[in-house]
């Protein structure tokens, strides 16, 4: 599901700011110190990074495996090449390693069929299931999804309207009613789950722990809903989805939150702790991706629910894609053709397996522990996990992040001059005042450029904060778990 531009606009600082800080360069002896807004609220430095320091996992991009300026910095001074000629060099190599081995985007890229009835032998076999598809399979199963439906309605307008059904009794009824409803959607794509192990359930008195699970469309929470309830967390919505969100999933106790708030990510997070250490409740599900992959890959679990003091029950979804993929790609098609390709498909194939539950080690971060749990969803459904951040599908650089590259850049620049200006051999009197006008020529435009750069970086921020109203807490959103 495409976040909401709110969404975006919260996450851009952030992401822009961990970019800049991973693409940072720096030389061996300039060991420059800067301040990201987290720590500049704790009052405490952080060194940047660059990207020789970062562990890279195999076919992660171009950029990475480039290098950063860190390692071009001694070649460049044992040749005595000229800084600028190795910056050009060392960016260059990153853009044709990012075009090269672009890891990103084949995470959101969707499989296209191969074509089988291309011979007078195949053709008329492929007529023949497709007749068989739209014409005989599809109607049935619009029917059996209508039954379904008009029998969850009815039954809920029962029990809505019936004043003397107790409580206890209405909400189970509820809850059996809402996964009928998801198992009418499963036989409406003929679909064949089959479970792998036992699911966790929380010893008496304890908290049944949160359940997270890789996300690939809006049909993972159907598929399993079917079988066990979940409450699940999600952006609230207006409309006819409202009226599903209030009602119809009421007894579920799901958690909405509105993401052009900035303030509701405190108290989101609060409800979500306070439901995950109730045992009385319905189980929570999130995705912590936060979007759609293609069931190929795992992306960087956003690590909210896994600071939680709770047992985490880690679910791998794999979607067989021998008739159908399971996968959304909601930038090429709505839900609603998802769901009539899925209808018109010879079958839905899909393998959930359920994984011990995992805790949180001594001294354990939450980002580490939720990369723990990524890998490992990752190798129990065979997917390959990579970092990154699933924001990063729907964002574009802005003029505030292209004006700071290009001041980590001038920067470089700047300090390579001092220091090949510092290591110049003393010579006589003569030679140093010759030298000297070269030295300062080389600076200045390094300078001026450097200078032009931070006016139109603090000119810019203004224009940043209009732009986000909420970007102030931006360093750390990340409840985009539906």
């Amino acid at each position: 599901m495409r976040p909401s531009s709110s969404a975006l606009a919260l996450a851009e600082t952030s992401a822009e700011q961990e970019l800049l800080e991973h693409l940072a360069m720096q030389t061996p002896r300039l060991t420059a110190m800067r301040m990201s807004p987290r720590l500049k609220a704790a009052g405490g430095p952080v060194r940047v990074p660059s990207l020789s320091s970062f562990p890279v996992a195999a076919g992660s991009g171009g950029a990475a495996e480039a290098g950063s300026l860190e390692a071009a910095a001694p070649s460049a001074q044992a040749h005595h090449a000229d800084p600028a000629i190795t910056l050009a060099a060392t960016l260059l190599k990153q853009g044709v390693g990012n075009l090269v081995d672009d890891s990103f985007n084949r995470c959101f890229e969707e499989r296209e069929p191969e074509p089988w009835n291309w011979n007078i032998y195949l053709f008329p076999a492929w007529v023949l299931g497709l007749v068989i598809r739209f014409g005989v399979l599809f109607p049935l199963r619009a029917l059996a999804l209508v039954l379904g439906n008009l029998v969850f309605f009815a039954c809920y307008a029962v029990l809505e309207f019936t004043p003397f059904i107790p409580t206890r009794m209405r909400m189970a009824a509820h809850l059996w009613l809402i996964q009928m409803l998801c198992s009418a959607f499963v036989m409406s794509w003929s679909g064949v789950i089959r479970f792998h192990g036992a699911r966790p359930v929380a010893k008496p008195g304890k908290p049944p722990g949160i359940f997270v699970a890789n996300h690939s469309s809006m049909i993972d929470f159907v598929v399993l809903q079917q079988s066990h309830n979940y409450a699940v967390v999600g952006q609230k919505h207006g409309g006819w989805v409202a009226f599903f969100q209030d009602r119809v999933l009421a007894a579920l106790d799901c958690i909405w939150f509105d993401r052009s708030d900035s303030d509701n990510k405190a108290l989101v997070a609060q409800r979500l702790e306070e439901h995950a250490h109730d045992p009385a409740r319905v189980p929570i599900l999130v995705f912590p991706e936060g979007t759609c992959v293609n069931n190929q890959y795992t992306i960087m679990f956003r690590k909210t629910v896994f600071a939680l003091d709770v047992p985490i029950n880690p679910i791998a979804i794999k979607y067989n894609d021998i008739f159908v993929p399971g996968y959304w790609n909601s930038r090429r098609q709505g839900f609603g053709a998802h769901l009539f390709t899925l209808m018109t498909s010879w079958a839905l194939v899909c393998d959930v397996y359920y994984m011990d539950p995992m805790t949180r080690r001594a001294g354990e971060k939450d980002v580490d522990f939720a990369k723990r749990v990524q890998y490992a969803i990752a190798r129990r459904a065979g997917l390959k996990a990579v970092d990154w951040d699933g924001y990063m599908k729907y964002w574009s650089p802005s003029d505030r992040f292209i004006r700071n590259r290009r001041s980590q850049c001038a920067e470089y620049l700047l300090a390579e001059t001092r220091m090949r200006v510092a290591d110049s051999p003393p010579a006589d009197k003569h030679s140093r005042s010759l030298s000297a006008p070269d030295a300062s020529a080389g600076i200045a435009p390094a300078a001026s450029v450097l200078g032009t750069l931070r006016a139109s970086r603090d000119a810019a921020g203004d224009g940043v904060s209009k732009r986000h109203p909420a970007s102030a807490d931006a360093e750390d959103c990340g409840l985009s778990l539906e």
